[in-house]
């Protein structure tokens, strides 16, 4: 009798230890497919986010925005040195360029950059050019990414104003003013920057090295009668032989 119930007591507690095994078995969630599928996702728009940046930027270019530097060293005719700087000079004022450096044989200058052919012309028919070397950079990318910052920064501006009005205690005050203080410091850079590209732009730099290319002079040494005999009769035996 005693065997019976512990038999029929060892069958219950099978049972019941197998509803709660298939319960805990239900109520557990296991990772799908799909759902690492999704946490991967975020990852792909991060090492997208530079590439659709540089797109937005490309996207407002309206067309190529190049700088140029001119480089160029002048052999005079003898006695035409402080002439050619003079008409150098004249040129660059006419032209409304101005000069960024001068000294006896050196002019550094800048003018419009749609004179840029024009010039080296009119720098080539002054004397011969020994060398010549036209350097440009591209900066529509920089130009353009600083305008596009530029705009943003000045639209915070404008609505850090608005909160400053609307600012209800000390606290919000301070913090909005520290940030509006940060982003105007940001905007003047940007200005300076975008100043400096513009210019870099709209006006071509031109360095002229000048120099007079002299030709040097024999002189006849002082001879007497005699020596004279000897020395001219060598002259024109020299000539034939050697042509210089």
């Amino acid at each position: 009798m005693i065997h019976k119930k512990l038999g029929i007591l060892f069958v219950f507690l099978i049972l019941f230890l197998g509803s709660n095994c298939a319960s805990y078995l239900e109520k557990r969630e296991f990772p799908s497919k799909q759902s690492t599928h999704t946490e991967q996702e975020p990852s792909d728009e991060k090492n997208l986010d530079g590439l659709e940046n540089k797109k937005v930027v490309e996207d407002k270019i309206e067309k190529r925005l190049f700088s140029y530097k001119v480089m160029i060293r002048l052999s005079l005719p003898e006695k035409s040195n402080e002439n050619f700087k003079e008409k150098l000079l004249q040129y660059i004022n006419s032209k409304k360029g101005y000069i960024l450096f001068e000294n006896l044989s050196k002019v550094q200058f800048k003018i419009p950059a749609d004179l840029l052919r024009e010039t080296i012309k009119f720098i080539s028919q002054q004397g011969k050019v020994i060398e010549e070397e036209i350097v440009s950079e591209d900066l529509t990318l920089v130009t353009t990414e600083t305008k596009i910052k530029l705009e943003n920064s000045i639209q915070a501006q404008t609505r850090l104003r608005e909160i400053l009005k609307k600012a209800s205690n000390v606290k919000e005050v301070l913090e909005v003013e520290k940030e509006l203080t940060r982003v105007t410091e940001e905007i003047e850079t940007l200005k300076s920057r975008m100043k400096l590209n513009i210019n870099k732009i709209d006006y071509s730099e031109f360095t002229v090295n000048f120099f007079v290319e002299y030709k040097a002079v024999e002189e006849f040494p002082k001879l007497g009668p005699i020596g004279w005999l000897f020395y001219l009769p060598y002259r024109a035996i020299r000539f034939l032989i050697f042509w210089e």
